[in-house]
């Protein structure tokens, strides 16, 4: 966890890096790109320095150390563990129906909502695969689909936060005062980027259907365990 709490904005950064290569083909918005490019390496080089100063090597290989003598422990409590990772499975899957169809349904659902819809989906394939690897066998079609709806929904958050940091970007480089022209492309490309979030989270309604009491796709050796 402390490893991703550090390196994640770093993540982001180079996410929103990525995204903005898809502008620079645009005679509208290249100028735009190109500048905030610029702006989000600035902020990724300064966080990088701070990150390295607070996140030693020793850190993480310390952290894999408390594992190595914990491994006896946990091979004694694996039966307990596939009963547990079964009920949380089952509760998992209880909480993404319910925000997702709160989202599927609502077109006009909060930033809030769909963002915890957004973890919800990861906190459940992540459990459905632990289920997967404790022994439950999983349909192909299973993960497969909550990894598009993960990745739909990660899609939209990267677009988001992409539209968030070019207006932020431009209004901390005062540009509305110093460069009329740019600042107004740089809006332009906020505005596309939105659009696309939009998209996304359309193309999410669109696979996602119903999932009814949040039992219906609970694989049945899962949902088993979980009772018994």
């Amino acid at each position: 966890r402390k490893i991703r709490r550090a390196l994640g904005p770093l993540r982001d950064l180079d996410v929103m890096c990525a995204h903005l290569t898809s502008f620079e083909s645009s005679a509208q918005s290249a100028r735009a790109a190109g500048w905030l490019g610029g702006e989000l390496h600035k902020k990724r080089k300064g966080l990088r320095q701070k990150v390295t100063r607070k996140l030693t090597q020793a850190d993480p290989l310390r952290d894999l150390k408390k594992w190595i003598d914990i491994e006896a422990d946990i091979e004694k409590s694996i039966d307990a563990a596939r009963v547990l990772i079964a009920k949380r499975a089952t509760q998992d899957f209880q909480s993404f129906s319910h925000c997702a169809d709160l989202v599927a349904e609502h077109s006009d659902a909060a930033g809030d909502e769909i963002h915890a819809l957004r973890i919800n989906a990861k906190k459940l394939r992540y459990r459905l695969e632990l289920a997967e690897a404790a022994g439950y066998p999983l349909a192909a079609k299973t993960l497969s689909t909550f990894k598009q709806l993960q990745d739909t929904l990660g899609q939209w958050h990267d677009y988001v936060v992409l539209s968030e940091q070019a207006l932020q970007c431009a209004i901390d480089a005062e540009l509305a005062a110093n460069d009329t022209e740019l600042y107004e492309q740089v809006l332009r490309l906020a505005e596309q980027s939105a659009d696309r979030a939009s998209r996304h989270l359309a193309h999410f309604r669109e696979i996602s259907g119903s999932f009814g009491d949040g039992h219906s796709h609970i694989p049945d050796a899962v949902r088993r365990a979980d009772v018994n």
